[in-house]
């Protein structure tokens, strides 16, 4: 796995490329670049998953971590060009419901809200309790019941 990042005049672009799993020592530079572990998340923020050929649910709920402390500094979080594995993961699990998820670069301005277009679900949602939801579905092959963080997503 390897990460960058790219400041934009309107956003963060964070490329990642490789297998996504949390339990290698280069997830420390993916929490790092993407500021996790500090106490202020920059800007919006881009991931461009283009490059990305295996995600594990560590990553994901990370994912969701980065879009929880993201959203409490006021900031969005869109993933950019996942190849079908992945985008088959996010929709599995429920992710593609919170975070909006941009084909392409022209894209990302209406992921972001940037032309009226708000895609992130404005409910609340407890993004702890998501992550043990997704990896539960993802390791055990539970399905989410309609009283779930999931379940309210995916009702929305």
């Amino acid at each position: 796995m390897s990460v960058s990042s790219f400041d934009y005049p309107d956003y963060r672009l964070v490329k990642i490329t490789g297998f996504l799993d949390g339990h290698t020592s280069e997830s420390i530079d993916l929490l790092e670049v993407l500021g996790v572990n500090s106490t202020e998340i920059p800007c919006d923020t881009v991931l461009d998953l283009s490059a990305v050929e295996y995600v594990n649910s560590s990553i994901l709920g990370l994912f969701v971590r980065f879009l929880s402390e993201a959203e409490k500094a006021g900031f969005k979080v869109v993933i950019l060009a996942p190849p079908s594995s992945v985008r088959n993961v996010l929709e599995l699990t429920g992710l593609s419901h919170v975070l909006p998820v941009a084909a392409d670069s022209s894209e990302i301005a209406s992921c972001l809200g940037q032309d009226g277009a708000v895609k992130i679900s404005d409910k609340q949602v407890d993004y702890e309790e998501l992550a043990d939801e997704l990896e539960n579905i993802i390791i055990n092959g539970s399905k989410p019941g309609s009283d779930s963080q999931l379940g309210k997503i995916i009702g929305s």
